[in-house]
């Protein structure tokens, strides 16, 4: 990180592409000094800066995060998204029901006596997730899932199917995409210290509940101009 020592914030990305562009102009009209990091080039270490990180491995995303001094977001917010059962229990009745299995008869006894036909893995955020028919094609996906090379995709939390999941994402404490839901969906990301987060939520014939939360997002076209002012106020605190 030699040669960007007087920046007010770094930015960690994937690729420098138009969308990555307007954020940091938009971040630099507001008067921050941005060192944009492309991930593939960059050689980090520990350090006293203070970071954005807008990478979609969420896993790299948690290691950049220790490396920085204060980052947006922090390492509690991609442990929260890696570990769905931390949230939950940040969450409290805010959460759904769950029971965690470990094998594939174990996720079909659970289908058959507790009726939960949703199967998610540990984080919701790597797309597994999903309504199975019955107790065999739960046991099906679980089998499936333990010759998976990512270790999370084996251990299986399962609930009762919602009738709708709604992607909410907050930034900055405000929502895009959140119906009715924004006070859920700023909650979630508040109890995990996400400046920026998408939430996703299960929408019943009862109360709402967070399912998962995803702190490694990109830039699209409508949160760069949120994103910019947020990390704005971000760094101003």
């Amino acid at each position: 990180m030699t040669g960007n020592a007087g920046a007010d914030l770094y930015l960690v990305i994937d690729k420098l592409g138009p969308l990555e562009q307007l954020l940091i102009n938009g971040l630099r009209s507001n008067g921050v000094t941005v060192a944009p990091l492309l991930l593939s080039s960059a050689e980090l270490e520990q350090s006293d800066h203070v970071a954005a990180i807008l990478i979609s491995d969420v896993v790299k995303a948690y290691a950049v995060s220790a490396l920085f001094e204060r980052s947006a977001n922090p390492p509690k917010a991609y442990e929260l998204t890696m570990n769905r059962l931390l949230l939950y229990r940040e969450l409290g009745g805010k959460a759904p029901r769950s029971v965690v299995a470990f094998t594939p008869e174990s996720v079909a006894t659970v289908i058959r006596e507790r009726g939960f036909r949703y199967l998610g893995t540990l984080d919701p955020a790597m797309g597994l997730d999903g309504e199975v028919t019955g107790w065999e094609g739960g046991k099906s996906v679980a089998e499936h899932r333990l010759y998976m090379e990512n270790p999370l995709a084996r251990i299986n939390v399962l609930m009762m199917e919602p009738r709708n999941i709604i992607k909410a994402t907050v930034i900055g404490g405000r929502c895009i995409n959140c119906l009715d839901l924004e006070e859920l969906a700023i909650l979630a990301a508040e109890r995990a210290e996400c400046v920026f987060c998408d939430v996703f939520i299960g929408v019943n014939d009862g109360a709402p509940t967070v399912m998962g939360l995803n702190a490694s997002i990109e830039a699209t076209a409508e949160a760069v101009k949120p994103l910019s002012e947020a990390l704005v106020r971000w760094l101003h605190e």
